[in-house]
């Protein structure tokens, strides 16, 4: 499709107006195109239903919770601070450090296993499921202390789309409280959407499968504010990191193999 086309996002701007450095086979146009079939799947079923859900404008409850995202939608997250000022940056900057230090004092060993080569070492990723249940206290980086809404709402994970308004686990009998607001997780799949038609698509997000030699490979998924701190403090990239592009230049099956290739994992 050319650049004056209908984006593959379904702004329904021309692509060149919309997403115009984004090959729309590439692995984030995948996403950006999953995130808004989540979206349409949710707004959808809370229109034809007599059902409301919980989650209201301003509500941050779950913005406190220790999650974790794919690295490709964090890169879709970088390409969104492009559009930041430098000044913006600099603020989020100092609070990611901030945070930073403050799980470093505070929580020692959960960032000693944030810190581990995880490539094929099994134990490192049990560690992040286990270490995941702690609460540190701490608010997303990008959710805004005087509004107590999402500064990166239209780029926000999968995580934070689904969570509280929508289920994959239908067949799942642990109840767990999702929240002081919804309450048990048995309870709420009565009113919630079912997404569970996108539990493949979700998961291709940290596992990556390469065609041409029929492997399959984990990408291990980190929390916001460790991503934040490589790319702003550790390695001072800011959000301009090259190797990120392949992301949204290749061709999802391309960039793939190339990263099985090169890291050598065949």
């Amino acid at each position: 499709m050319g650049r004056n086309n209908i984006c593959f996002c379904g702004s329904g701007l021309k692509q060149k107006k919309c997403h115009p450095d984004i090959n729309e086979e590439s692995r984030a146009a995948k996403v950006i195109k999953l995130h808004k079939k989540i979206d349409i799947a949710i707004e959808n079923h809370y229109k034809n239903t007599n059902f409301t859900p919980v989650c209201y404008d301003g509500c941050s409850e779950c913005c406190y919770d220790y999650f974790v995202i794919s690295d490709i939608e964090f890169a879709i997250i970088l390409y969104e601070l492009r559009k930041w000022s430098q000044l913006e940056i600099e603020e989020l900057r100092q609070n990611v450090k901030m945070q930073w230090e403050f799980l470093n004092i505070n929580f020692p060993e959960l960032v000693d296993n944030l810190e581990k080569y995880a490539t094929n070492k099994n134990d490192v990723f049990e560690k992040d499921f286990m270490l995941r249940v702690q609460k540190t206290g701490l608010p997303c980086p990008f959710l805004d202390a005087k509004s107590n809404n999402c500064k990166i709402y239209n780029v926000r994970p999968s995580v934070c789309r689904s969570f509280g308004t929508g289920f994959i686990d239908k067949d799942s009998y642990q109840n767990n409280i999702i929240c002081s607001k919804i309450g048990n997780s048995i309870e709420a799949k009565v009113w919630q959407t079912d997404i569970s038609n996108f539990e493949n698509d979700l998961l291709s997000l940290t596992n990556l499968y390469c065609e041409k030699y029929d492997l399959s490979v984990s990408r291990r998924a980190y929390p916001i504010v460790y991503e934040l701190y490589l790319s702003l403090i550790k390695y001072k990239s800011d959000i301009e990191i090259p190797k990120m592009y392949e992301k949204f230049s290749l061709k999802e099956k391309e960039y793939i193999r190339r990263i099985m290739e090169e890291n050598k994992i065949l």
